[in-house]
Order: structure tokens, then sequence, then C-alpha cells
């Protein structure tokens, strides 16, 4: 009788495994996103695994750590060597078994070290037996594939959004960023800037000096645009010799000054730079726009912008402008063409 229920148990206990992996892989299969993902993965390590808690942890290729994208364990250490091998320091033992509160099994795709699973008893001081261990292997497996290709997903997904070139955001991502600033500044009441930079020239620069040259001039402003702005500015390539800066909680004097830091490294950088070609005198010319001050809408945003940019052009180039209502009505009576 006594061997009859143990064999029950068992058999259950399988049932309940056989069915977590079901539902596991159905789960995943519902998103692409990483962080879905590792939310659905400590889910079912710990309700179909029966632990009091559970902790997934990534590999860093950048490091010889771990990073834990959020999802951490009170008091727990652990580290993922590059060759592979676990180090948990403080949270139990790194091996489990029989005989352990805690159990930590690796993730690997492929070959390749991308995490760990830690999974722990702490609260209910229930033995990690071997036979849990082996569910959590199996678990780890699946989650490792689906971790891996959710990380080529969001790699994808990046790739789509930036310009091939410089590495900026191309103008797709850009419309969709300018989209949520300006939701942003009308729910909060707070300023908005759209700086627009267009090279002065770069036409006859490329036509004297080859499109190589011309190249390594827009990877030279896209760097600069880079250094100056902030975390939470965003720049863009925004098509040909354009690129585009969204500055948020920046008023139109605080984009001028930053519109003025471009137009003077740029200058200083490239107008006399000899090293691409024969021709010199690369500069910018630079258009400013501000929510609430000049428009309320993302096109308006874009309209004021270009339009006050194209005064910048009409008036010498290598300068920057501010949106006014003059610009606007001089813009309207003027032939745009003659001055890109």
């Amino acid at each position: 009788m006594k061997d009859r229920n143990r064999l029950s148990l068992q058999l259950a206990e399988k049932v309940d495994e056989l069915a977590t992996f079901y539902y596991l892989s159905n789960a995943l299969q519902s998103t692409m996103e990483l962080d879905g993902r590792l939310r659905t993965i400590l889910k079912w390590v710990a309700a179909g695994g029966g632990f009091d808690r559970a902790t997934l942890l990534l590999f860093d290729d950048e490091k010889d750590g771990v990073v834990t994208n959020g999802l951490t364990t009170d008091g727990c250490t652990i580290s993922l060597l590059k060759g592979g091998g676990l180090a948990l320091t403080k949270g139990g033992d790194a091996n489990g078994g029989d005989g352990g509160l805690s159990v930590t099994i690796p993730l690997v795709a492929k070959g390749k070290p991308v995490g760990a699973i830690l999974a722990d008893n702490s609260e209910t001081r229930r033995v990690v037996t071997r036979g849990k261990r082996r569910f959590l292997e199996v678990l780890a497996n699946m989650a490792a594939l689906a971790i891996e290709n959710a990380r080529l997903h969001d790699n994808l997904r990046s790739l789509a959004a930036r310009d091939s070139l410089t590495g900026l955001f191309n103008r797709g991502r850009f419309d969709q960023q300018l989209q949520s600033e300006v939701e942003r500044a009308k729910r909060y009441n707070r300023p908005l800037s759209m700086v627009m930079i267009d090279l002065d020239h770069f036409k006859d620069y490329n036509d004297a000096n080859g499109h190589l040259a011309g190249d390594r001039v827009l990877l030279k402003v896209a760097r600069i645009l880079e250094g100056e702005v902030r975390v939470a500015d965003t720049v863009a390539r925004y098509g040909g010799d354009e690129f585009v800066t969204l500055l948020p909680e920046t008023a139109g004097e605080g984009a001028l000054a930053f519109g003025e830091r471009i137009r003077e490294r740029v200058e200083r950088n490239l107008s006399g730079d000899k090293s691409a070609g024969p021709v010199v005198g690369v500069t910018v010319c630079l258009g400013i726009a501000s929510y609430p001050e000049h428009a309320h809408t993302a096109k308006g945003l874009i309209e004021k912008a270009d339009r006050a940019l194209y005064a910048a052009k009409q008036r010498g180039k290598n300068r920057v402008c501010c949106f006014t209502r003059n610009i606007e009505n001089a813009v309207d009576k003027q032939d745009r063409s003659v001055v890109r």
C-alpha cells in the first residue's frame, strides 16, 4: 500500500511537471518582450516547482558578473563566470540537491551561458530534492532558449529603429518619440523643444570630396550631437544631411544655448578639417521651435522648427535661429528651395 501511494504521488508530481512545461511553453509564445518572458519564467519556476521564491539573473556579455533586470532575491549574490561556472554567496548551496534549501541552475542556450535560475525554500525550510532539481534543469533549457530569442528580437527591433550609418535613431523612431514627448509635455504642462540641424553646402562637399568623405562628416556631426545631449534627450538622423534633437524640460532659451554649442563645436571641429578633402567650410544651421510657445502638436513643432531652419539658411548659413511670427511670414513669401 505504501509503495502504491508513493508511486501515485510520484505520478501526480510528474503530471504536474508536464502541465507546467505545457503552460510555460504557451505563455512564452504569447510575448517576444524580454521583460515579459522573464516574469513568465519566474512565475512558473515558483508555482510549478513549489518553491518559496525564485530569482532569475542574466549574464552581461560586457562584464564578468550578472545583471538582473530588476528581478532580484533579497540577501543573495550570485556571479556567473564566463566559463559557465557559478559562485553563490549568502543564499544557499550553488549545487543544490538532496538536503539543501536552495538550488541554482545555469541557463545555457546553444552552448552560451545566458544567466541562472536560483530557487529556494528559505521560509518553509523544505529541502530541495533531486527530482526538483531535474525539474528545474528541464525548465532552464526552455527558459534559456526563450531568453536568447527575446534578446535577438530586441536587437533586431533596435536595429530597425537605427540609422545604419550613424547609429542614431532613424526618422520613424524619432516620430514615435516626438509624439510621446509631446503628450508627456501636455500632461505635465512642461516645456519641450525641437532643434533641427542641417549641414551647409553638403552637396557641394560631397561632389568635391566623394560620398565616403561625406559619410565621415555625418559621423562626426552625429558624435558631436551625442556628446551634447542629456540622457533624457533624443537625437536622430532625420534624413540625408539633416539631424534633429528633442529636448524635454527645455524652453526656447535653453534650446538656443544648446544650438549655439552645437554650431560652435561643428565649426571648430569641421570647418577647418582638410583630412577628408580639399573643400573647407563644413558648418551647420539650426532651427528651433518649442512647446507650448510656438506649437501644440508634433506636426506643428516639425513645421515651426523647419521654418526656423530655413530662416537660418536664408540669413547666411552657420547660424542658429529660433522660430518667430516674423520668420513665419517671411518664409511664406520665399522660395525655400533656393537656400537648401
